[in-house]
């Protein structure tokens, strides 16, 4: 219980510091992603850590109500999260109180290399 609660608090450190790494550009509408997270113009999921940092805002409490989100390309986390590296990936909307509500497009593209340890 102690080594889960160790690692999900490093994927969320991890999250957090990438969102600051972000290029001012990216971050002028306040959010890490390029887009305005609308149907029209969809936040962009680019890279394993555009989607940490959802994982992470998510499972802290935010909703995105009826916001919308795309993968723009094929996500890879097997660097990221691995058996191996001894970190599972904290699943989005982990626990009954903590859910998702806004829409993510997945666009064809798919995201691979996921390890969750645990139910």
């Amino acid at each position: 219980m102690k080594n889960k609660c160790l690692r999900s608090l490093i994927l969320l450190l991890l999250a957090v510091l990438t969102a600051f790494a972000v290029g001012a550009a990216a971050l002028a509408d306040g959010e890490p992603w390029e887009g305005s997270g609308t149907p029209g113009d969809p936040w962009k999921i680019a890279s394993p850590a555009d989607l940490q940092v959802l994982a992470a805002r998510v499972n802290g409490g935010e909703s995105f109500f009826e916001r919308c989100f795309i993968l723009t390309q094929d996500l890879d986390l097997s660097g990221v999260c691995s058996e191996a590296l001894g970190v599972s990936w904290d699943p989005i909307g982990h626990s009954g109180d903590i859910t998702f509500y806004g829409v993510f497009d997945g666009a064809g593209h798919s995201v691979s290399g996921l390890y969750i340890s645990g139910g």
